[in-house]
């Protein structure tokens, strides 16, 4: 310890365990210190599944313990995001373990079922901090998944743009854009759009200047100032930043949440 300096106090090790089964783990952090991740709950596996119930669970730096926050009926649920108010949106199995629904989560209202578009399949991508909720769900027969949008207790079907099979909302802003993308039945990606005031989606490739590159599907939109004061959206997306005619840089790789382990092409800006 150096001279005149104070002695630092022993800090006890967070409270980040298990939810009582052999092993878990954190996925996401807010400005806040507030963690959402997912737990074992036991150690008995379930005979569906043939491992124990997996949860997702709380964690807030003041209170430093973990909050299961249960599921709809299955054995398996995960958080996907979380936001700065500390509401949590994930997946969740109903009983029988078949398929998936998105939920919300909040310390004063618990757990929500968000229900899907008319299938029985969906997940969120996204919340923001007015608690509005994006990502995707299938519709009736379960034959296509469209991007939806939960405000208000109401989830929206987005649509899709012209023709395109599939659609998924995968961020929303603090002002209630929706960015998403569609794409084929096989997964592979079409068209990037961008929602907003209620409208259709607008696609991305009518935004661009004719004879550019061709922009194919957004991750998520940030509205920038710019330096007149004007507010400007901006796409991130499988790696890729764009703005005006999709002048940018790289950023890195991106795995879209519909199809697991479906890598797009990285961008390749000129």
């Amino acid at each position: 310890m150096l001279p005149g300096s104070k002695p630092r106090q022993a800090m006890s090790p967070p409270s980040l365990i298990t939810l009582g089964g052999p092993d878990s783990a954190a996925w996401i952090i807010n400005d806040r210190g507030q963690i959402a991740g997912e737990s074992f709950t036991s150690f008995t596996a379930n005979p569906s599944s043939g491992v124990p119930t997996i949860d997702p669970f709380f964690w807030d730096p003041n209170e430093r313990k973990m909050i299961d926050l249960g599921g709809l009926g299955g054995t398996f649920g995960a958080p996907v995001f979380i936001n700065g108010r500390g509401q949590v949106v994930g997946v969740s199995n109903p009983p029988g373990d078949t398929t998936e629904h998105p939920f919300i989560w909040s310390k004063s209202e618990g757990l929500r079922d968000l229900g899907t578009l008319g299938g029985t399949f969906g997940h969120p991508d996204s919340i923001n901090d007015a608690g509005e909720v994006v990502g995707y769900a299938t519709i009736l027969g379960d034959q296509a998944g469209h991007a939806f949008l939960w405000r208000n207790g109401k989830m929206t079907d987005l649509g899709t743009l012209g023709t395109d099979p599939q659609s998924e909302s995968v961020s929303i802003n603090s002002q209630g854009q929706v960015a998403g993308e569609t794409f084929t039945d096989d997964g592979i990606d079409l068209r990037g759009f961008l929602w907003e005031n209620g409208g259709s989606p607008v696609d991305l490739n009518t935004l661009i200047v004719p004879g550019s590159i061709t922009y194919v599907a957004a991750a998520s939109v940030h509205p920038f100032h710019d330096l007149d004061g004007s507010r400007t959206p901006r796409f991130l997306r499988g790696g890729c930043i764009a703005r005006g005619t999709l002048g940018g840089s790289y950023l890195g790789p991106r795995v879209s949440a519909h199809r697991l382990g479906f890598h797009p092409p990285e961008c390749n800006f000129r």
